[in-house]
């Protein structure tokens, strides 16, 4: 399955910020699944194990800390 994560990390200005903003983005590019919401829930619960994404401290926002890297070091 493909999330399009890859067109949101190259697009700065338009990242995804809100974990709510992320999941709803999943479950529309994940729409061939039984369940839609759930698998959302899969591949952001996979996002944050391979910390490609980190919920921030109330759990409502998330940070791209591959995408940050990237922005530092190519200033």
């Amino acid at each position: 399955m493909r999330c399009g994560l890859r067109q949101t990390r190259g697009a700065i200005g338009r990242k995804i910020a809100q974990r709510a903003g992320l999941l709803k983005f999943i479950e529309t590019h994940a729409t061939k699944a039984a369940d839609p919401k759930a698998m959302a829930q899969q591949v952001c619960t996979l996002l944050e194990a391979r910390k490609d994404v980190v919920p921030t401290r109330d759990g409502q926002g998330v940070t791209y800390p591959g995408l940050q890297a990237k922005i530092a070091s190519s200033a």
